[in-house]
C-alpha cells in the first residue's frame, strides 16, 4: 500500500511539474510569436509542442495528465475567449494529448528506447517529433471534420505550417533537455 502511495504521489508531482512547464512554455511563446509566427496563431517555432513530448518522455501516462489539464485550462486563452471549455473543446484536448502519446508509446516500443531523455538519438528525437505532429494532425484534421463537416479553412492552409513549427519545437526542447541533462551528469556525477 504504501509503495502505491509513493508512486501516486510521485505521478502527482509529476502532472503538477508538466502542467507549470506547459504554462511556462505558453508563455514564452507568447513573447516569441513576433519573431516566429507565420500567420498570427500559427507559429514556425512552437515550444509547447517540445514540452508535450518531454512530458511523454519524461512523465509517461502522469506529464499526459497534467498537459490534459493544462490544455483544458489554456483552452480560453487560445480562443481569446474566457469562458468554460465546451465539450468540444474538452474532448479535443483529450485527442490533442492521446494521439501523440500513444503515437509516442508506439515508436518507443519499436525503436525500443527505454525512456531514458540522455539516451535518446537525434534520429529518435525527430521521429518522435514527425510521427507525434503527423497524428496530432491527422486527429485534429478528422475530429474537426466530424464536429463541422470539414476543417476549418485557416486550419487547412496552416497546417503544414503548424506541424513544422511543432515539430522545431519538439527538436529544440527536447535536444536542448537532453543536452542540459548530459551536462549536469558530467559535472555531478554522483547525483544522478
Amino acid at each position: 500500500m504504501m509503495l502505491t502511495s509513493a508512486r501516486a504521489s510521485q505521478g502527482t508531482v509529476l502532472a503538477a511539474v508538466f502542467f507549470s512547464l506547459f504554462f511556462a512554455a505558453y508563455g514564452a511563446q507568447l513573447l516569441i510569436d513576433p519573431w516566429f509566427n507565420y500567420v498570427p496563431g500559427v507559429a514556425l517555432v512552437y515550444l509547447p509542442a517540445g514540452i508535450k513530448l518531454l512530458a511523454f518522455v519524461v512523465g509517461g501516462v502522469w506529464g499526459a495528465l497534467g498537459l490534459f489539464v493544462a490544455g483544458v485550462l489554456t483552452v480560453p486563452f487560445v480562443l481569446h475567449d474566457l469562458h468554460a471549455p465546451s465539450v468540444y473543446e474538452v474532448s479535443r484536448t483529450a485527442l490533442w494529448v492521446a494521439a501523440p502519446y500513444f503515437t509516442f508509446v508506439l515508436i518507443k516500443h519499436w525503436r525500443g528506447l527505454n525512456g531514458n531523455l540522455v539516451g535518446l538519438t537525434h534520429a529518435d528525437i525527430v521521429l518522435i517529433g514527425v510521427g507525434t505532429t503527423a497524428a496530432s494532425v491527422m486527429t485534429s484534421l478528422v475530429y474537426d471534420a466530424m464536429w463541422f463537416e470539414r476543417a476549418p479553412e485557416m486550419v487547412q492552409s496552416a497546417m503544414l505550417a503548424m506541424a513544422l513549427g511543432d515539430i522545431i519545437g519538439i527538436v529544440v526542447v527536447l535536444s536542448l533537455t537532453r543536452w542540459a541533462v548530459s551536462a549536469f551528469r558530467q559535472a555531478y556525477p554522483s547525483r544522478l
